[in-house]
């Protein structure tokens, strides 16, 4: 997986939250991966 990303309907509803945890966990955790983000200047609290 490369990107993805949330419809602003659905926003606030903890959906980013779990695809960034099951993309984590598909990958094998902390030990094998590393993520880089780029967000908007709005999206920064989420992360």
């Amino acid at each position: 997986m490369t990107d993805f990303g949330v419809d602003r309907d659905y926003e606030g509803n903890g959906i980013g939250k779990q695809l960034m945890k099951m993309a984590h966990d598909k990958a094998g955790g902390e030990k094998y991966i590393a993520i880089y983000l780029i967000a908007n200047e709005n999206a920064i609290p989420f992360y």
